[in-house]
């Protein structure tokens, strides 16, 4: 259940990094997306690969979503995003999100998706 949950979670991701909050299913219109709160994803994510030793999980393909961003001012918007053709690992998902909540922290430094980082 917590596998399945994270990657549907992955899958409320919009190209650009910020996710989407309070989805309700089965039509997944959006309350929120920012970039403030999506850091944990990252967390939880090597919280259960530690627990359980899934390390596949890593390498499971999750689609991005799109739709329209925030205006300036706008703290949440209430539409339907669709899915986007772009797809990528859920580790590369995690990389994304943690890259924009904390830019500081990868200044210089590129990842790739056997998860290994190099500095340049």
């Amino acid at each position: 259940m917590t596998r399945e949950h994270l990657l549907r979670a992955a899958g409320r991701q919009f190209v650009e990094g910020d996710v989407q909050h309070w989805w309700l299913p089965p039509t997944v219109k959006a309350f929120a997306r920012d970039f403030r709160r999506q850091g944990l994803a990252g967390f939880c994510v090597a919280h259960y690969v530690e627990a359980t030793e899934d390390r596949a999980v890593l390498q499971e393909t999750v689609q991005f979503i799109e739709g329209h961003a925030l205006s300036a001012g706008e703290h949440d918007s209430y539409y339907l995003p669709m899915v986007a053709d772009e797809k990528a690992s859920l580790f590369e998902h995690c990389a994304e999100r943690s890259i924009k909540v904390f830019p500081w922290a990868f200044m210089g430094c590129r990842y790739s998706a056997q998860g290994t980082g190099t500095t340049g």
